[in-house]
């Protein structure tokens, strides 16, 4: 019986160890993964704010295609685009580019190290200084250069974390490499050959060039030029019973609420970042977005027209849905600078049912007025998520026509 104890208590001594070095070994393991997603999330994070940088200094000594591999614009990138409009055609003062960085994740895949990020970039222009915001999902490719030496002047990443990283407010959200070393750094990657692609385009959209672009927005600015003129010289008409474009409809008394400036408040704080509390729509989230600030601009819900319905979330149900007697019943009125209110409702029809390049009166786009400011409108709208864009802005990038619904009190 002796023995027998004696033994046992040699076995277990001798395996007290060996628990105690397998838990260390796994806490150690634990700490080095750890340790390999904050570094990679701390390089792409560079990464992105690198590229970002070299976009400020660009467009802020106005020459946004001067460093095209560093800051991976060029003359289709819709910032490049706005930036040519505001300051070419509508001779507007540049005064800020500032940009955030969010959701950071890494990955590795075929010896390059892969960045994904939501992006947004903001332009001040004009005497009243609206601020024009483009929120992108992006892919940045960034090959390894595995035989580059680290330069003495590099950064030493094993001795970085995330909290010295100059962050955006919203915490990123780390995924790890695959395959990634503790003796990675910056210098291992070859920045000036990566590629940048942005995720959230709309399926039809197109990569329209700037030389095109800027030919069809000044031809845009100068049609509306035109239509306000004309607006203000034509005499206003004491005809009641008469029906034409111009004429508001009487409002049915359960819209009678209905507060453009909240529905236009509502559109600026989640332009950018959708809210949470209702559903997203991939690609095809603008008339839910539209539909979302209308009701938190006190509309109702009617039977055709709640969440998710056809006219609540699809661009042309939705407009063939507000035509109709009954309901929201907003008015197609005169797209002029003068008549146009916060809270209207733009709608764009760029391509045919089946996709092919020509208007045929269903609805592809819906957008929402944010501002009127320095005598232009703007619009906000998602898929791609956008903040104060020129009212003509879709219709030169995109073609087609352009409508604009109103509802007054």
């Amino acid at each position: 019986m002796k023995k027998e104890l004696l033994a046992s208590l040699v076995l277990c001594l001798s395996l007290s160890p060996l628990v105690s070095t397998n838990e260390v070994f796994a806490a150690t393991t634990n700490k080095e993964a750890k340790e390999k997603v904050s570094i990679t999330t701390e390089i792409g994070y560079e990464k992105v704010k690198d590229m970002l940088e070299q976009q400020k200094y660009d467009f802020e000594h106005n020459t946004p295609l001067a460093h095209p591999k560093e800051s991976k614009l060029t003359d289709s990138d819709e910032g490049v685009l706005l930036y040519s409009a505001l300051s070419k055609v509508d001779k507007q003062k540049f005064h800020e580019f500032t940009y955030d960085i969010d959701d950071v994740k890494t990955s590795e895949k075929n010896n390059k190290l892969i960045v994904e990020a939501y992006i947004t970039r903001n332009f001040v222009f004009g005497v009243e200084k609206v601020t024009t915001s483009l929120g992108d999902n992006i892919k940045l490719e960034i090959p390894k250069t595995a035989s580059e030496k680290p330069s003495s002047q590099s950064t030493n990443t094993s001795n970085l974390s995330l909290s010295e990283v100059k962050n955006s407010s919203n915490q990123l959200n780390v995924i790890p490499l695959n395959n990634s070393s503790n003796q990675l750094n910056v210098t291992q990657l070859n920045n000036s050959s990566s590629t940048l692609q942005y995720e959230n385009d709309e399926g039809y959209s197109t990569d329209v060039k700037l030389d095109e672009f800027l030919k069809k927005y000044k031809q845009e600015v100068k049609k509306d030029d035109k239509e306000e003129v004309k607006s203000e010289n034509k005499p206003v008409s004491m005809n009641f019973n008469a029906v034409n474009s111009n004429q508001l409809t009487v409002m049915p008394l359960s819209v009678k609420g209905y507060s453009g400036y909240a529905a236009m408040k509502y559109a600026e704080k989640y332009a950018l970042k959708p809210n949470k509390n209702y559903k997203y729509y991939k690609d095809k989230d603008c008339t839910n977005f539209v539909s979302q600030a209308l009701r938190a601009g006190r509309m109702p819900y009617f039977k055709e027209w709640k969440p998710y319905t056809g006219a609540w979330v699809n661009a042309g149900a939705f407009r063939s849905y507000i035509l109709k007697a009954g309901g929201i019943k907003m008015k197609t009125v005169s797209d002029t600078y003068s008549n146009v209110k916060l809270g209207d409702v733009y709608h764009y029809d760029y391509h045919n049912k089946i996709g092919l390049r020509y208007a045929d009166g269903w609805m592809d786009h819906t957008a929402i007025v944010t501002s009127r400011a320095n005598m232009k409108l703007y619009v906000s709208y998602h898929s791609t998520n956008r903040l104060n864009v020129p009212r003509e802005y879709v219709t030169s990038k995109e073609g087609g026509k352009r409508y604009v619904s109103s509802i007054r009190n």
